[in-house]
């Protein structure tokens, strides 16, 4: 951390400054964004129920829900040095032109294959690619696991 500070952590202006800012973001994160969360969960139960299947752009506003959430609370956890939303860019808003082009072009070009057709394929490239964003070792964590038989 390049703002050292000699003397007393009290009399740091720097320690003052991120303890509002933490508390901000966390009032933010109880009385905002937990409350979106719940509620796009919601629409997304209903939407499932109604349609068939999940929304596909309350899908993506709750991944960066959730994005947003996790970076306030590296920030605010001292894990993370980089101030979240609004004093950087909202997650999942900077994606790259052509990022976009190929998750529109899939979606897309999608058509449902002949009789007995296994989603498991696409689960797995699902999969693969979120290993891709995540990391390796919360990749594993977030596959579901295999059912126990008796």
């Amino acid at each position: 951390m390049s703002d050292r500070f000699e003397g007393s952590p009290w009399k740091n202006p720097a320690t003052w400054r991120r303890v509002v800012v933490v508390l901000l973001l966390l009032a933010a994160l109880a009385f905002i964004v937990a409350p979106l969360l719940a509620l796009l969960s919601l629409a997304q139960v209903l939407f499932v129920i109604g349609a068939g299947e999940a929304n596909r752009n309350l899908r993506e506003l709750g991944l960066s829900l959730a994005r947003y959430a996790h970076e306030i609370l590296l920030f605010a956890t001292w894990n993370g040095e980089q101030r979240p939303f609004p004093f950087a860019e909202f997650p999942g808003e900077a994606k790259e032109s052509g990022e976009e082009d190929k998750s529109d072009q899939s979606d897309q070009g999608e058509k449902p294959s002949a009789a007995g057709a296994d989603d498991g394929a696409e689960a797995a490239s699902n999969a693969g690619a979120e290993a891709e964003e995540v990391g390796e070792g919360e990749a594993a964590a977030q596959r579901p696991q295999p059912e126990q038989r008796d």
